[in-house]
């Protein structure tokens, strides 16, 4: 009954926030970048949220920044285990988002790198089908494959200019990881993960086949640093859609870094598309673009994200219809004692109002708890998804209990 209450009342509080988003969001930018911090205190925050973001390639660049990124060849592995329950009962052991890899930098001459990276996704408990519960829009894209290619590239790095193609996060996601940062939930409002995939035909997750330039200025007009990414990408499948293709996909973002650890950022997304009749049927209506807007802020003890985005034929309903629509996320983590932390947040879309997905919303609110061994490398967690979402036959998505592992060999 106790937790029910509280449930409860969370929910409230952050249906509160989600209805006011964009108030939410001028708070992240203005209130919480305030209360100074000492520079010992803000180096460990750096490296732990450095190590907390999905994309290695930022921790290289940073380190390159820094003067830590020396010749090496490194591998690695770290698994990502949950138990998951519904409101159904049904459960699941599964994977999620365990990997293994090898990433090996090259100083040919001073301040100059050759790099590459290989990273292995596997889904061990979800091959052998173990108890496995499946949500309406959970997941799609695993299709039981116990092993997959995450990340793949080569590239080349200056002092200011990181080159490279490949399998790579996008630039998009630069600014949308400001809110992918729960351990087993999120991620799901501004089609980073589009169409039950990893968003690499559309460019938005992990983008296929990119081409990438990240152009990074330090202490200028100002600012800490300003960060500029740029992508290209072309002839990628649609997901869900056999016999479509993309043509050009292009992707920019901006991100300034002001003082006290607050970082503004703009991501912009385009793939072009002459829709034919599946793509049609499917709901879409041309182009796949998305602009997103996001602010984050840390320190010891915080971290807060917000992000809004608007988007077309991006998203998709538990069918696999696409849709225009509008999202927005928040994230928070505060220390509360010495290696544990609380999370909250939300992520929510909404069809425009033209959209042809019925009563079709993801709607939920997260709480979590984390118990950290070695910053966020090995740690173990328990989330709730506190679920408002709706299917678009007009059924009501259940809550979700997580308990999970993160553990880096």
């Amino acid at each position: 009954m106790y937790l029910q209450v509280s449930a409860r009342i969370f929910k409230a509080v952050l249906s509160a926030a989600k209805q006011h988003t964009i108030c939410a969001f001028i708070c992240v930018v203005f209130a919480t970048a305030a209360a100074p911090v000492a520079a010992q205190q803000q180096s460990a925050a750096d490296r732990r949220e450095l190590a907390a973001n999905e994309d290695p390639l930022l921790e290289k660049i940073e380190q390159k920044n820094s003067g830590a990124l020396h010749s090496s060849v490194d591998a690695y592995g770290v698994l990502y285990l949950r138990y998951r329950r519904g409101n159904n009962e049904l459960s699941a052991v599964e994977d999620n988002g365990s990997r293994a890899g090898v990433d090996a930098y090259y100083e040919y001459q001073k301040q100059h790198w050759l790099f590459a990276r290989y990273e292995l996704g596997f889904n061990v408990f979800d091959e052998l089908n173990v108890a496995r519960y499946e949500q309406a829009e959970q997941a799609r894209f695993l299709n039981g494959d116990s092993l997959f290619t995450r990340l793949a590239y080569v590239g080349i790095q200056t002092e200011a200019l990181t080159f490279a193609f490949g399998k790579n996060w996008s630039s998009y996601y630069q600014v949308a990881s400001f809110t992918d940062r729960f351990d087993s939930l999120g991620g799901e409002a501004h089609g980073v993960y589009n169409a039950g995939s990893d968003g690499g035909s559309a460019g938005t997750g992990r983008a296929d086949n990119a081409l990438q330039s990240r152009l990074s200025w330090q202490r200028i007009a100002g600012l800490k640093s300003l960060n500029v990414n740029v992508q290209l990408q072309n002839n990628r499948p649609v997901s869900g859609l056999e016999s479509e293709r993309y043509g050009l996909g292009s992707g920019l973002s901006l991100i300034a870094e002001l003082a006290n650890r607050l970082s503004l950022g703009l991501a912009y997304n385009k793939a072009a598309l002459q829709p034919g009749g599946e793509a049609r049927a499917a709901g879409i209506t041309g182009d796949t673009e998305v602009l997103l807007v996001g602010a984050q802020w840390y320190n010891s003890h915080w971290f807060v994200g917000a992000t809004y985005s608007h988007s077309d034929n991006l998203n998709t309903d538990e069918t696999g219809r696409y849709f225009n629509g509008r999202g927005s996320e928040l994230y928070m983590q505060y220390q509360c004692l010495p290696n544990t932390w609380l999370l909250a947040g939300f992520n929510k879309i909404r069809p425009d109002s033209k959209a042809d997905v019925a009563s079709y919303q993801l709607d939920y609110s997260v709480l979590g708890l984390r118990y950290s061994f070695s910053d966020f490398d090995r740690m173990i967690y328990v989330e709730s998804r506190l679920d408002d979402s709706f299917s678009s036959d007009g059924q009501q998505i259940g809550n979700q209990y997580i308990i999970g592992l993160r553990w880096r060999l």
